[in-house]
């Protein structure tokens, strides 16, 4: 949700820049769209504005200082945001994997002990598979 406010925000910004006329060429007038209908536009300005917080690249692009220096600050907050969601992504892969080996480690011992004290495999058989079952739960 926080991506999305932010997207519109961007886009609401990167249309006004476009839409000034403190320069004579804009992304609006370079690609026609100063006649375009504004929800045309609004569409226009927020797939930009997407484009920038993925690896995907856009058809619109800067015209002038202003726009380009809006450019850049969005790329550098978009790659905090992109490098924070693969962060957040790796970390959790992380914690799934210790534990697993947490798992795979107290079954590891369970069998051990089983073994060492010389339990009947019949028996062992059934506390691993009551072990495994209450594992899933």
């Amino acid at each position: 949700l926080v991506l999305v406010i932010l997207a519109h925000l961007l886009a609401c910004i990167w249309f006004w820049i476009g839409s000034g006329d403190m320069y004579a060429d804009t992304w609006i007038l370079h690609f026609g769209l100063d006649d375009s209908h504004w929800g045309y536009q609004y569409v226009v300005s927020l797939s930009w504005s997407l484009t920038q917080f993925t690896p995907a690249s856009g058809d619109i692009f800067a015209r002038n200082m202003m726009e380009r220096g809006f450019f850049v600050g969005v790329l550098l907050i978009s790659m905090i945001f992109f490098s924070s969601f693969v962060g957040s992504i790796t970390s959790g892969m992380t914690r799934l994997r210790g534990l697993k080996s947490n798992k795979l480690t107290q079954q590891y011992m369970l069998r051990k002990f089983l073994s060492e004290n010389r339990i009947s495999r019949d028996l062992s058989s059934r506390i691993a598979r009551y072990v495994e079952l209450a594992f899933e739960v």
